[in-house]
């Protein structure tokens, strides 16, 4: 199979858009040529191909997954299929793809592949894993590198639009625990999230915005600005770890409402209790599958019974999204 690749990804939802009365755009993602030529030569071309394509199998494609001597596999929307006519990836193809994903320079990219990940422009994170060396209780750098997984954002314009009057109260913004089991849609939410409150889509009125994004698969972030579309009135601090970028964002733009995402970590949850102190409002994603498991994290109990957070948690179907929102504990 053979396709000219163009930098689109698409993501195209009839259940979105009856619902939120919008119409689903099709959302174009700075480096997406980047992400093509990280693959192995044999099967970019129908990876492109099915990319660009609106027919991909089972519906739009989530993850693209690499293992040595496994073949491709796709997760989508409503399944996956292993590319097995397309061979099993070899060390030296999972070499070559390293050095793709890295920008041809491993070292520059150190700071991100000590956490297990790249992001490239437009704001595809690949997952890394393979063998590392440890130093002290932590991994300095990667010997060998035996799988990748490519994580896909999706810019669903509309799908937070329903949802978004649930993050204020009397016309000003609450801080709110959003939680999730992996794969259910955390990212794209917030990020549409932030549209809709920077807009002032479906709230009051429009507020000033801050991502702090670790990973910038919120902003798509390139070179510092966001190629996705994170709202007018959304400052934007990518690659930077959140403990850093939380303090730096309130102090330096003045935020009323700050969105992250996968909360974690005992320096990460203080920083959430300053700014709500602080008077900014933070929402952020939590890997959870319930309230009960959400609170068994001793932090995030404490956010939660001190009254400094709300939870709610964030479930899929057929396209839609809804809470389930609490309000908050304690005083």
């Amino acid at each position: 199979m053979q396709a000219v690749f163009s930098p689109v990804i698409t993501d195209i939802d009839a259940n979105l858009t009856a619902e939120t009365g919008s119409k689903s755009r099709t959302q174009s993602v700075s480096g997406a040529e980047a992400l093509v030529c990280a693959f192995p030569p044999r099967c970019r071309s129908v990876l492109a191909a099915l990319l660009n394509g609106q027919d991909a199998p089972f519906g739009a494609i989530e993850e693209i997954r690499f293992r040595l001597g496994s073949p491709v596999q796709l997760v989508a929307a409503r399944g996956e299929i292993m590319l097995s006519q397309y061979g099993v990836l070899t060390a030296t193809e999972a070499e070559a793809m390293l050095g793709a994903v890295c920008e041809n320079s491993v070292y520059s990219k150190e700071n991100e592949l000590v956490r297990g990940f790249v992001t490239l422009p437009g704001g595809v994170r690949v997952g890394i894993c393979g063998e590392p060396i440890e130093q002290g209780g932590r991994i300095v750098r990667f010997t060998r590198v035996s799988g990748f997984c490519f994580r896909l954002p999706r810019q669903l314009k509309g799908c937070a639009e329903a949802l978004a009057a649930r993050f204020t109260q009397n016309g000003s913004p609450v801080s709110c625990l959003v939680a999730a089991r992996p794969g259910v849609g955390k990212t794209t939410f917030l990020r549409d999230l932030a549209r809709c409150l920077s807009n002032g889509i479906g709230v009051e009125r429009a507020f000033k915005v801050a991502l702090a994004d670790e990973r910038s698969e919120l902003s798509g972030g390139v070179f510092g600005a966001g190629a996705l579309d994170v709202g007018l009135r959304t400052d934007v601090m990518a690659g930077v770890p959140k403990a850093v970028s939380m303090p730096l964002l309130i102090r330096n733009m003045s935020p009323q409402i700050i969105v992250t995402d996968e909360l974690d970590g005992e320096a990460e949850l203080a920083c959430a209790a300053e700014a709500a102190k602080c008077g900014v409002a933070v929402i952020a994603s939590v890997h959870a599958a319930n309230e009960r498991e959400l609170l068994e994290k001793a932090g995030m109990r404490r956010l939660v019974e001190s009254g400094i957070m709300r939870t709610a948690m964030l479930e899929r179907a057929s396209g839609r999204f809804t809470l389930r929102t609490s309000q908050a504990r304690g005083g």
